[in-house]
């Protein structure tokens, strides 16, 4: 396979996406700096720990100095926007750094309280649990008003002993209980807050403070709300034994190589959140309510109406059946709208929508798109299945090609 059929995949995929609209609540797109970072001879590079720090046998490469810099930078810029003492850049993913968490975090046999796979929690939590020997507990769940039970979960806690509470949201639309959950439970008791996909909002000041409310640690992947490299980050609210056990085992048993144009790419990006980020999460939040009323209005069932639907850049449609759920998304992947089709938090066994709108703010898009794009959803629902590629799709890409640009950064010839 030549280089150039390779590249024409990239083509193929790159003119499709410029017809459609991603609300996909996990994607977002990175800025010209971002790009750049990402595109530079940092990437070529090695960034070993100093001597003192490295593990036995590692070895030592040049221009060490100024590549530790980088890394002492973004640390420095990720305090600074949540707030902590101690920062790691140097996990790859977010799920790196639930697996550095759970493995590594925790002490043989540790115990773990995670959210529930039905109300929103991450997959991997439980595997990963599982393969390294850490019993995992459902944290208890007010499933009417969407929100942990603090009360059970505490009894929880000290009935199992629990020593950390991992609040790995992947479906979130509205703040956890932290304050209350660090003053029900005993201080042996961690709490780590995956923010992987509230982080923009939570360094804009927007959405809530998950370390300043009592949260040891707040950790995850850094490329949704945050609008950075594909990576991952961990924020400790001070030093201690848990920061200690993380900074210890990302090198070497985790990373070896830090792939430090990510790392510069994500302190790009958080240095474009402390110029951009309030007005860009206060356009997402803005955004997903107004997405949600237009779907109401089209007779859609959208999660939490009694509540503007959402505080973040989520919101949950409930179509039903799994049979439904699964017509309804292949009728708007056909029309070019994206969304993750889930089993729908806090209703057993419906099914139906995730929808995220961090990326078409991204793109500029605001309010009146948001209504546009209820009435595209109404539009492919209801139309024949022809008339949904011959006549929704183009009102898409119609729609689509208002919004070329990229909003909430600088342009791309500043860069």
């Amino acid at each position: 396979m030549s280089v150039r059929s390779l590249l024409s995949i990239l083509d193929e995929h790159e003119a499709r996406r410029g017809r459609t609209i991603s609300l996909v609540a996990s994607e977002n797109r990175v800025s010209p700096a971002c790009r750049r970072a990402l595109a530079s001879d940092v990437g070529n590079r090695y960034v070993m720990p100093p001597e003192d720090a490295r593990p036995p046998g590692m070895w030592d490469y040049p221009n060490q100095s100024s590549m530790r810099s980088l890394l002492a930078r973004a640390e420095a810029l990720a305090c600074e926007r949540f707030g902590g003492e101690v920062a790691d850049v140097r996990p790859l993913s977010g799920n790196n750094a639930a697996a550095i968490l759970l493995t590594c975090g925790l002490p043989a046999g540790g115990r773990v309280a995670s959210i529930p796979a039905y109300c929103g929690g991450h997959f991997a939590t439980d595997a990963l649990c599982r393969r390294f020997g850490h019993p995992r507990f459902d944290l208890p769940y007010d499933d009417a008003a969407g929100r942990i039970d603090v009360g059970a979960a505490a009894a929880l806690c000290a009935a199992e002993r629990v020593d950390l509470v991992f609040l790995d949201a992947s479906t979130q639309l509205f703040p956890h209980p932290v304050a209350e959950l660090r003053a029900a439970l005993p201080d042996r008791t961690a709490i780590v807050y995956d923010a992987s996909h509230t982080m923009g909002l939570i360094a804009s000041g927007r959405f809530q403070d998950p370390l300043a409310e009592g949260a040891d640690a707040l950790q995850g992947s850094t490329h949704k709300s945050l609008f950075g490299p594909q990576k991952g980050l961990f924020v400790f609210r001070r030093g201690g034994e848990l920061a200690e056990r993380v900074l210890e085992a990302t090198i070497p048993l985790f990373v070896s190589n830090v792939h430090a144009h990510h790392v510069l790419a994500l302190a790009v990006a958080l240095a474009e959140t402390a110029e951009f980020g309030r007005a860009y999460a206060d356009r997402v939040v803005e955004n997903a309510r107004a997405l949600g009323a237009g779907l109401t209005d089209h007779g859609f069932d959208i999660l939490f109406p009694e509540r503007e639907f959402t505080s973040s850049h989520q919101i949950v449609c409930v179509v039903g059946a799994k049979s439904d759920a699964v017509r309804l998304f292949a009728r708007l992947d056909e029309a070019g709208l994206f969304v993750n089709l889930v089993s729908v938090p806090y209703r057993r066994g419906a099914f139906g929508f995730r929808i995220g709108v961090a990326e078409a703010a991204r793109r500029g898009m605001g309010p009146a798109a948001m209504r546009a794009v209820a009435d595209l959803f109404a539009a492919a629902r209801d139309a024949s299945a022809v008339d949904v590629s011959a006549r929704v799709a183009p009102r898409v890409a119609a729609l689509s090609g208002e919004f070329r640009g990229l909003a909430y950064c600088h342009p791309a010839d500043e860069v």
